[in-house]
């Protein structure tokens, strides 16, 4: 039987005053940040990750996870 929280290929998105927040299940934020699913519960157990609860699911934004890349930058470009 398919998770009803899983809906695949909708647009999962919701909309706080003139910002828009798109809203990913573990499955896409792995595959957003290519790494594994279980790379991801690691990272979010040990408070690496920025996440919310919907019942017994997590849910994570993506501009939150765009923003942690971008936080993230090692090293420069050129010299």
């Amino acid at each position: 039987m398919r998770d009803p929280e899983e809906n695949r290929g909708e647009n999962k998105s919701f909309s706080e005053g003139s910002l828009k927040f798109e809203w990913l299940n573990s499955e896409e934020a792995a595959k957003f940040l290519r790494i594994s699913v279980k790379a991801l519960r690691n990272m979010t157990s040990n408070g690496q990750l920025p996440y919310y609860k919907l019942g017994r699911r997590n849910r994570y934004r993506k501009d939150e996870l765009e923003t942690l890349l971008r936080s993230q930058k090692r090293g420069q470009y050129g010299n």
